[in-house]
């Protein structure tokens, strides 16, 4: 945390090795890899398929990207997911909420995928409209749709991750 706050450019070794240089703002939006991703923030991992120019989770979600075919990991931040009704050109996941934790500004809702895989979604509460970014929430919300935009992905193809870019491929 103090080198995240302090910090002009860090390096983060893993290993041993040096595994990215930046500013905390370039580490946190651009990682290089899984791991700089883990380690700087929290972060949402989701296993999927590069086939034919298309992304594929194991839920069925689906999203047009650049990228080589094979195995990827897709790495969303937890502030960065929507939760709501699906939307032209969005990867929709449908969740099911474990509880909600209230922290003022935001709250984190923790949600699990069919699967059992957890996902962790933080909102903002809008006090005027009773809705958490959007969508009302509470303890008996069962399940509910979490969307990646298709602009999310746009330039994480091989090396290149955009700067601000709520979802990304990673590996």
């Amino acid at each position: 945390v103090e080198a995240m706050t302090m910090a002009d450019k860090i390096v983060v070794l893993n290993g041993g090795l040096i595994e990215q240089v930046g500013s905390p703002m370039e580490l946190y939006n651009a990682p290089a890899s899984p791991f700089v991703a883990g380690f700087i923030g929290e972060t949402n991992f989701l296993p999927a398929t590069c086939s034919g120019g298309e992304l594929t989770l194991p839920q069925g979600a689906a999203l047009p990207v650049d990228h080589a075919d094979g195995p990827v990991t897709l790495m969303v931040r937890p502030e960065h997911l929507v939760l709501g009704a699906a939307q032209p050109g969005a990867l929709v996941l449908t969740a099911t909420v474990d509880r909600l934790v209230y922290f003022g500004t935001d709250t984190h809702v923790h949600l699990h995928l069919a699967d059992g895989s957890p996902l962790p979604a933080w909102l903002s509460f809008n006090p005027a409209t009773q809705t958490f970014s959007g969508t009302p929430l509470n303890d008996d919300v069962g399940s509910l749709n979490v969307r990646v935009t298709a602009t999310d992905t746009a330039g994480a193809s091989a090396g290149r991750r955009p700067r601000g870019c709520v979802a990304e491929v990673v590996a």
